[in-house]
């Protein structure tokens, strides 16, 4: 009887131990992953100081010249007071050039898969309108957006609109090569039990398609903000694009919080871009850098 308990000791005594050690061995994955860009920031940050003292040195504050390099680049501290100074306001056009983005974004993706799946069932259709897909995309934003401005004339729908077009194409060809991109070896399993195309779709063309899918959704998230923006700057009455042509009016007395704008939108675009890897891990968890080793 003492030789059977024995190894259950032992395996509940490691299973304890390893319990014990798992927060810990949580932490320091956070920390590998966490440390290699907290140290790029840092310096980044320290490069950036030491080139706004070389362009100030030697000069009086608060002078012309002073401000005029300043202007060039200002100093991290002074970057940093202009947000939390500023921080409703620049927070409030956070939230509607965001806000806009996202319905852009999520009508884009939803037309770009749509489309991708008509595409794959009816090869006619991607001969007649993939080329004309792929044209449209030639067309600068920031040649576009006027045209469309005189068109739409509504602020909101404008940005909606801009967003959208930014991101079904990506989504589009992306995931029509997924679609395509299938073991051929499983479809024809597939085919040999007879399955219906209904269930050949969705047991295998679409969860290939999603890896796919998911890396078209990284490129519109930030394509889709920068369209706002550039909507934004065509004319509106709220926005990150309309706040920067207001603070870009008087760029050497406002020149920290253009910086400080700046650093938002980069920011902003980062969490968008951060939200949709959270959310491939969650859908997607089967590929290999997914994997738990």
């Amino acid at each position: 009887m003492a030789t059977v308990k024995a190894p259950l000791n032992i395996a509940s005594g490691e299973r304890l131990l390893a319990g014990r050690d798992a927060p810990r061995g949580r932490f320091s994955s956070l920390w590998r992953i966490c440390w290699p860009p907290l140290l790029m920031v840092g310096l980044i940050i320290a490069v950036w100081q030491l080139i706004s003292m070389l362009l100030t040195n030697g000069l009086e504050e608060g002078t012309f010249a002073y401000r005029q390099q300043q202007s060039i680049l200002p100093a991290p501290g002074k970057v940093l007071a202009a947000w939390f100074t500023n921080a409703d306001s620049f927070l409030e056009a956070a939230r509607i050039t965001f806000f806009n983005a996202l319905i852009g974004f999520l009508l884009g993706a939803v037309i770009g898969y749509a489309l991708a799946l008509l595409m794959m069932q009816a090869r006619w259709v991607e001969r007649s309108f993939y080329v004309y897909i792929v044209a449209s995309q030639m067309i600068p934003v920031i040649a576009l957006a006027p045209i469309l401005y005189g068109i739409i004339k509504e602020e909101t729908f404008l940005k909606i609109t801009v967003a959208a077009y930014l991101t079904f194409f990506p989504v589009t060809v992306s995931v029509l090569k997924g679609l395509r991109s299938v073991n051929p070896l499983s479809l024809e399993l597939m085919q040999t039990y007879a399955a219906p195309r209904w269930q050949v779709y969705t047991k295998l063309r679409i969860p290939s398609a999603m890896p796919f899918l998911f890396n078209a959704l990284k490129i519109a998230s930030t394509g889709s903000l920068i369209g706002a923006i550039v909507s934004e700057l065509m004319g509106g009455n709220g926005g990150l694009g309309v706040l920067i042509l207001k603070l870009q009016y008087n760029s050497y007395a406002a020149s920290d919080k253009l910086w400080a704008l700046i650093i938002e939108i980069a920011l902003v675009g980062m969490l968008f871009f951060l939200v949709i890897t959270l959310l491939e891990r969650l859908v997607v968890p089967w590929q290999p850098e997914y994997r738990k080793k």
